[in-house]
């Protein structure tokens, strides 16, 4: 089994990404490298904290109009 993890700036936002999945010993290279290829049962997650992971609310302007004409 390997796991991995980068961390990166997009956006002005920190996102995370995981790798985890599972390797024959035979496709690791002498360097410990493994091509993407030879990984199975590959999961990736990415995760972000930042103005662009957080959930917009609507403002008190909107709630009112919607209130009186909600269509």
């Amino acid at each position: 089994v390997v796991e991995g993890m980068r961390e990166l700036r997009v956006n002005n936002e920190n996102q995370s990404i995981y790798l985890t999945g599972v390797v024959r010993p035979e496709d690791i290279s002498s360097g410990n490298m493994v091509l993407s290829s030879a990984v199975a049962q590959m999961s990736v997650r990415v995760q972000g904290k930042g103005v662009v992971s957080q959930p917009i609310k609507p403002g008190w302007l909107y709630k009112i109009l919607n209130g009186i004409l909600p269509f």
